[in-house]
């Protein structure tokens, strides 16, 4: 249930984003890779997958700038999300997940 509303969540926020801007920012992911660290000192700190054929990646900086592309299997990237102030949570474990606080 979580994996499809997540799914559901990154489609509306591609299309959000689209709609948002004239143009989506997107490219070979390895070049995008190298510009954000690059241009921003951005660097991959969570990866997952979003569907068939898609990857979801955060980039962070140091001083708290993120960016997120979605990739697919050709190679091709476009940036979803881009924003400050990211800060890293700690990954709960089981017990913590069966047990709400």
């Amino acid at each position: 249930m979580w994996r499809k509303l997540f799914n559901a969540t990154m489609a509306f926020g591609a299309l959000a984003a689209s709609a948002a801007t004239a143009e989506t920012a997107c490219g070979p992911r390895a070049g995008m890779l190298q510009g954000l660290t690059r241009e921003y000192g951005e660097t991959p700190v969570a990866r997952a997958l979003a569907g068939p054929g898609q990857m979801i990646e955060v980039l962070v900086s140091p001083s708290g700038s993120w960016t997120m592309i979605v990739s697919d299997v050709l190679g091709q990237a476009c940036i979803v999300g881009t924003g400050e102030a990211w800060t890293a949570v700690p990954r709960p474990t089981p017990a913590a997940i069966e047990r709400p606080a």
